[in-house]
């Protein structure tokens, strides 16, 4: 209401998609797993320095599916997925 975003610049930049978003007005909703990979395809590229591969996506993928099953938020899993992807060897 006063103008400022709910999240920070810095979050926005990272969490791309989320679940609930439709690619058309029309269309279905795109879901967990297409909306987290989306969000690691675009920060990985970052956080690895170089074009990731659809096996890095894919591991940080499930890492947060398994957050997912475990109870956590869609927010929160992406956090978990953050954090693999920063203390990888790549």
């Amino acid at each position: 209401f006063q103008g400022e975003p709910a999240f920070p610049k810095r979050h926005q930049d990272i969490v791309i998609a989320y679940p609930e978003q439709k690619d058309t007005p029309e269309g279905a909703e795109i879901g967990f797993r297409e909306a987290t990979r989306r969000v690691f395809a675009g920060f990985l590229k970052r956080a690895y320095r170089r074009p990731p591969s659809d096996e890095d996506v894919e591991s940080i993928v499930r890492v947060c599916e398994a957050a997912k099953e475990a109870g956590f938020t869609y927010l929160e899993s992406i956090q978990y997925g953050v954090q693999a992807a920063l203390v990888s060897p790549s």
